[in-house]
């Protein structure tokens, strides 16, 4: 590469823009004639210039990457110089970007040639200055490039060494010397903590200006995590794009003038900063501007640093430097060995002469408007094929660089794609185009907080804002997704037949677009999401969208396209004037998706025709005495309002009953209200996924705030009209000639009710009967004794001696609640130890409420953020790994260790595997025990006396009122069901050896019948709702054909249950959950009959559809509702290939790929229809 002297490109800077800009050449191109000018000896840039003590990205640092080269063993949340320096060297060695490189060179000079169409640049190498040539030119250089060393009075007096943070003298030893730091942004903030601690190291900072600081710590990613990075990518995927958003929400905390926000983050700032520094240094450390108008430092220690004795941070500018020392503003001199500038860079001039067009350089240019100014921060006018990577008003100072680098890379490989082709000589952006985006640009930072303070974001401290981009990072990716090419002028002998091509290219993406949609409509239409309407509705479509692209066509009446924002944009400054918001409204014909009127009239004269959907309006009548059904649902908890509310949602269905024994909704809910019920999963997870909640107070829900949020669901969704409470179900059995089931109900007041139904749905869960140990003399206590699911308000534990028999996740709730009055002493009997885990009931802060409901996808986004942290037990607990349990087993010991009483920890510690039982998640019980009116007793209970309990160990210990903590029965179920062939549900468990389902949900024999939350649904490890929002999905897709009338009965063959419970089985054997005795299996030690042997990801997948071959299906209409299902199939894969169609009709048009010639493509169309129809099976 030294020796050649002409290229395609030029990229000046091997740091992070040059190796980004050169890597998306390669891969999005596969373009290689371009080189790399590195003035450093090696890749790198800032980040091998920068080697000071400390140094490290502020932002996280797995949004601190590439998007295709994401790396999953950060050794920490934000990256230290070394591990950055190490990765950007990993890119260039992956992508062979070494042999681009010309290393140890600077670019002096760059001029235009107008006649020839390309740059000559001047490069020199060691004193030695060449000249190169290319079509293009890209500056990858950054903004922090030349050390700011500020001009102070004296400096050459200094005897001691001085230097800047970005020219870091390693040689230079600081033991034992004085040290003056100058400055207190970013690098100080770095360099102070790192340095002093070396207490023989005495630190003097000079801190003109106060900063904002949050907390930044450098937190360790555990050997789990860095395997969950590698091995499961989408997990990493998902944590980078949350970085990205929480680095996203700094925008709205702190970018626009919200007083509100602003008045919050200040509080919220000025907290952090009491709680961290001395107190006296507190009051001058507070700033009097907004945070965010300079750069908010992420603090990792810093603060804390100013407690050191050999730290001393001077509030004071530095007047000059004399010989030996440093005199501040008010003329007081200290003595110091060493200075150290940490005051940043030069920001607001180009650092090497570029000359454009017209002769005039670069940095005139920037002058003349008053600080640098480009096109989208990108390109600038009179300087054709030039790029500026990370140029003006393209950082944020709140987010990853990367990004808006990205979104700079890929912008750049559409505008230079046709000069690299030939097509084009140059390209270069107008000056009203520019113009009209700096106006708009400058309309939005006038309302920003950037301008009301002076910092570098500024030109000249005071100037204009030309560091900053007023917007969170998704708006400048959305302006530079791809170039608007009338905001551009070409030149070229080929600009005629490349504009010929790009009208071309536009029509076939708008038809790949149109036949994408056309295949999505046609799959849609078969699920009955919507109805396809008339032939002219497709066409008027096909009118829209070509239509803006002909000129000689116009748009017909039914469609309205805006024309591109001009100068009309510049009234409303949060509407930008250019990008890909230029076509704002697109209104295609309603017809398109809604049929004609009148053909729909046409067809449905002289024959009368059967309803498509399954609504049945029940109308205003009494559900407690109808005896005729679609649908019964047995319990109104979880599992039967998310039934109700399903068949409402998804099918438009009326017609069902939920009977529940309680008053009211709420299930186990309303049933469990002990003292400190609440959930023991995060609650943002433990909620509907279309109903959720924004404002849940803490993040483990309490038992009166989740039996609120399931009562608003109900009233929601209108199903209290469709509950007969107080009445519970007693029998069920199926008739056979009929197909229906026969249910009978007794209500409180012994009225007993026979109802008939298609189909049954038991939604009381597992949490139903408390399982009442069978202790010998418990008849005779002569105190209060009930279990916790049946919890006595009306009894005063105040001044008693109360015994709590359990010590699962109720008795844990219940001794860490009642032991806060001192007054009540708690014995607790502890048969066997259990594992626990960090689970403190976080209060949510109203800040994170506002988000929540104001924000939606941040909510959406924390929701699968939680559940794929639960999911993610599985892999660390679920099945027997020895390397994850290990360190499982050991983090869990070390936090028994730590949180409870010394005395009490040997005995604490289980000798089965975390996972084989629940995980208790520990909310201060832990602690409790501690306490001294709580007295754990490591021994089950023998025997109850009228006065107390005698445990195991032989002791009688007194006690007034006895509170049964021991669980649920889950292995029977708890009232008769017979089947078709007259056997009794409990019967065909006993068979089975204890509970059995078809993937849990329904039971051969036993048509039209489906438990919610049946045999192996559950997880120990995370939501059981999302367990059941499968089931519930399910069940709607299984029970349409039936509640529709095109089939009478559906239900498991035999040979399906086996074979899938052999599989169960089969990974339930390799599990945890064999390896102890619990309540997850049958009788304690039998078959497992809880839990599902995977994550909860895999259990949704197997549910997503039925797969009917699994069935036995019957009905008159079994033959018509065969064909239909055949030819929806059929439709879905015209429906999937024809969406697929439109992909190479695109890539073709984007001249990414070239497709087949129609013949070939028709030949494979054709083969793919005859598979798909072959393949078809009932």
């Amino acid at each position: 590469m030294a020796q050649r002297t002409e290229f395609g490109v030029v990229i000046i800077g091997a740091g992070i823009g040059g190796l980004g800009m050169g890597m998306t050449f390669k891969r999005k191109l596969g373009f290689d004639d371009f080189v790399i000018f590195e003035r450093d000896c090696d890749v790198g840039g800032t980040w091998r210039a920068n080697t000071y003590p400390g140094c490290s990205s502020d932002v996280m640092i797995h949004g601190y990457c590439y998007s295709n080269v994401l790396k999953p063993d950060w050794t920490k949340s934000r990256g230290g110089q070394a591990e950055i320096l190490s990765y950007l060297m990993d890119v260039a060695e992956k992508y062979d970007l070494r042999r681009h490189c010309v290393f140890d060179t600077s670019v002096t000079k760059a001029e235009w040639d107008q006649h020839a169409s390309l740059w000559r640049i001047s490069a020199t190498t060691k004193g030695r200055t060449s000249q190169v040539t290319a079509k293009i030119l890209v500056s990858a250089t950054g903004i922090l490039v030349e050390p700011n060393v500020p001009d102070i009075p004296g400096a050459a007096e200094f005897k001691g060494p001085r230097f800047h943070s970005a020219r870091y003298r390693h040689d230079v030893d600081l033991r034992g010397k004085k040290v003056a730091v100058i400055g207190n942004g970013c690098s100080a903030a770095q360099i102070i903590p790192a340095i002093s601690e070396d207490p023989d190291v005495e630190v003097v900072e000079y801190c003109r200006t106060p900063m904002w600081y949050v907390q930044g710590a450098h937190i360790p990613y555990s050997s789990f995590w860095k395997w969950v990075y590698a091995n499961i990518p989408f997990i990493m995927w998902l944590h980078r794009i949350r970085t990205q958003t929480m680095h996203e929400l700094g925008w709205f905390i702190v970018g626009f003038r919200s007083e509100f926000m602003r008045e919050w983050t200040r509080k919220s700032m000025m907290r952090y900063i009491r709680a961290k520094v001395p107190k006296e240094y507190a009051d001058r450390m507070i700033p009097d501007y907004a945070p965010g108008c300079r750069r908010i430092i992420f603090d990792n220690e810093y603060l804390s640093s100013l407690h050191r004795p050999n730290v001393t941070p001077v509030f004071k500018g530095v007047r000059r430097i004399a010989e030996g020392g440093i005199i501040d503003d008010d003329g007081v001199h200290r003595p110091c060995d060493i200075i150290i500038y940490a005051t940043g860079f030069v920001t607001d001039r180009f650092p090497i002469h570029i000359q454009g067009k017209s002769g005039q350089p670069l940095g005139d240019f920037f002058e003349e408007q008053g600080g640098p100014l480009a096109y989208l921060g990108t390109t600038v006018p009179d300087f054709p094929n030039f790029m500026l990577v990370q140029g003006p008003n393209t950082t944020t100072g709140h987010a990853s660089v990367i990004i808006s680098e990205e979104c700079q890379f890929n912008y750049a490989m559409e505008l230079f794609k046709p000069i690299l082709k030939g097509e084009l000589d140059s390209v270069e952006p107008t000056q009203d185009a520019t113009s009209r985006y700096n106006k708009w640009l400058s309309a939005r930072l006038s309302t920003s907080v950037f301008t009301l303070c002076t910092s570098w974001y500024r030109a000249g401290g005071t100037g204009k804002v030309f560091s900053n981009f007023p917007g969170p990072l998704t708006l400048f990716w959305w302006l530079t997704l791809s170039p608007r090419w009338s905001d551009y002028e070409v030149q070229g002998v080929h600009k005629g037949v490349w504009v010929q091509k790009r009208r071309m290219s536009g029509i076939l993406r708008r038809l790949a677009f149109l036949t994408a949609l056309t295949g999505a409509s046609v799959m849609a239409h078969v699920a009955g999401i919507m109805r396809l309407g008339s032939a002219e509705g497709v066409w008027a479509s096909v009118k829209a969208l070509i239509s803006p692209i002909i000129p000689s066509r116009k748009a017909g009446s039914e469609i309205q396209i805006q024309v591109p924002l001009r100068s009309s944009a510049l009234a409303n400054p949060w509407l930008p004037p250019t990008g890909r918001l230029r076509y704002t409204v697109l209104n295609l014909p309603r017809s398109l998706f809604v049929p004609n009127p009148g053909s729909v009239l046409r067809r449905s004269v002289g024959r009368k025709r059967r309803p498509k959907t399954c609504k049945q309006s029940i109308g205003p009548l009494d559900m407690a005495h109808r005896t005729d059904y679609g649908v019964v649902i047995i319990g109104a908890g979880i599992g039967g309002i998310g039934m109700g509310m399903t068949l409402k949602r998804k099918l438009g269905y009326e017609d069902f009953v939920i009977f529940e024994r309680d008053s009211d909704f709420g299930g186990t809910w309303r049933a469990n209200t002990y003292p400190g019920c609440a959930s023991d999963i995060r609650i943002h997870g433990y909620s509907y996924s279309n109903v959720l909640k924004p404002d849940w107070q803490k993040t483990h829900g309490s038992q009166p705030e989740i039996l609120e949020y399931l009562v608003g669901v109900a009233e929601k969704f209108g199903l209290r009209p469709h509950c007969v409470f107080n009445t519970s179900v007693t029998n069920a059995e199926w008739d056979q000639a009929a197909s229906i089931w026969r249910i009978n109900t007794t209500n409180t007041k012994g009225e007993i009710l026979t109802v008939r139904a298609k189909v049954l749905v038991s939604a009381m869960g597992v949490l139903v009967d408390p399982s009442i140990p069978d202790v010998p003399g418990m008849d005779r206590f002569k105190g209060p004794i009930f279990h916790s699911a049946r919890y006595r308000h009306d009894v005063d534990l105040r001044g008693k001696n109360v015994a709590v028999v359990g010590n699962g996740c109720s008795g844990a709730q219940i001794v860490t609640a009642i032991s806060k009055d001192t007054t009540i002493d708690v014995t607790q009997y502890c048969r066997s130890p259990m594992w626990y885990m960090p689970g403190g009931h976080m209060p949510y802060s109203s800040f994170w409420k506002w988000v929540y409901a104001t924000i939606p996808f941040t909510l959406r986004f924390h929701r699968i953020r939680t559940q794929l942290t639960h999911d993610s037990r599985w892999f660390r607990v679920g099945f027997r790994n020895p390397s994850t349990r290990a360190g499982v087993e050991k983090r869990m010991t070390a936090y028994i260790e730590q949180k409870a009483p010394k005395e009490h920890v040997n005995k604490m510690i289980p000798n089965y595997p975390p996972g084989c039982r629940r995980m208790i998640v520990d909310n201060g019980y832990l602690a409790s025990l501690s306490r001294p009116n709580v007295t754990p007793v490591f021994s089950g209970v023998a025997e109850v006396t009228e006065t107390g309990i005698i445990g195991e160990d032989g002791v009688h210990r007194p006690c007034d009122v006895i509170i049964l903590a021991t669980g649920f029965l889950v292995d029977k179920y708890p009232f008769a069901i017979r089947g078709r062939s007259g056997k009794h549900l409990d019967d065909y468990f006993v068979e089975q050896g204890g509970p059995t389902a078809y993937l849990g949900s329904t039971i051969p024999d036993f048509p039209n019948f489906m438990l919610v939350q049946g045999p192996n649904t559950s997880t120990g490890h995370a939501s059981a709702i999302f367990t059941e929002e499968c089931q519930f999905n399910y069940a709607v897709q299984l029970f349409k054909p039936v509640l529709r009338g095109e089939l009478d009965a559906v239900e498991p063959t035999p040979a399906a249950t086996t074979r899938y419970n052999e599989w169960l089985y089969s990974r339930l054997s390799t599990s945890v959950f064999t390896e102890c005795t619990s309540w997850y299996r049958a009788g304690g030690n039998g078959k497992i009959i809880s839990n599902f042997p995977g994550p909860l990801a895999l259990f949704w997948w197997l549910t997503l559809s039925p797969r009917w071959s699994d069935y036995n299906v019957r009905g008159s209409r079994k033959t018509m509702w065969i064909f239909k299902r055949r030819t929806a199939s059929l439709l879905r894969g015209l429906g999937y290939l024809l969406a697929i169609t439109g992909v190479p009709i695109a890539a073709q048009a984007a001249g990414i790929v070239d497709v087949a010639p129609l013949g070939r493509a028709w030949m494979g169309m054709h083969s793919l229809l005859l598979n798909w129809m072959q393949s078809v099976q009932v």
